[in-house]
């Protein structure tokens, strides 16, 4: 069975479905962040001693990251979240939540912001993104409008690249 993919009309609706019946975004993102963390479990037979890499935008589809982050570390997995930007600067309640936990969670999870390329970079390389087990992209999401800024770039250059 093939990928099923849906626009950011479709996603739209289906929030606003969820909205209408009184599911909070909260709860959507806790089990979009257990569901990254149940697929990554499967991929790689289990999370005990893995080291996982999150690389997460300022928006919902970074709190999905960090709440996938959340639930990794829970199960064992060495855990760092690469924040493309500041923690001040997430712009949802519900991410802003998630990155709070993590803050508590210094001890299990290591946490990075990564506001400009040579950031990220560091960040990467701290990470030690290059050889990390797994790698979730919790960038961007559905509601992407308008070009990429800073520190990406409409091709990729910017973003450091890894072979895993």
């Amino acid at each position: 069975m093939g990928l099923k993919t849906i626009s950011s009309r479709e996603m739209r609706i289906l929030d606003e479905n969820c909205s209408f019946l009184g599911l909070p975004p909260s709860l959507l993102m806790e089990n979009a962040g257990r569901a990254v963390a149940d697929e990554v479990s499967r991929l790689l037979g289990g999370l005990e001693g893995r080291r996982v890499v999150v690389v997460a935008g300022t928006g919902n589809n970074g709190g999905d990251g960090m709440a996938a982050a959340r639930h990794m570390a829970s199960r064992g997995a060495r855990v760092s979240v690469i924040l493309l930007g500041r923690g001040r600067n997430i712009r949802t309640g519900e991410a802003r939540a998630n990155w709070a936990i993590l803050r508590e969670m210094r001890t299990t999870v290591s946490l990075y912001e990564a506001p400009t390329p040579d950031e990220l970079a560091l960040a990467w390389s701290k990470a030690e993104a290059g050889s990390a087990d797994a790698l979730v992209d919790a960038i961007f999401g559905t509601g992407l409008r308008g070009p990429m800024r800073s520190p990406f770039s409409e091709d990729g250059d910017e973003m450091p690249t890894s072979t895993v």
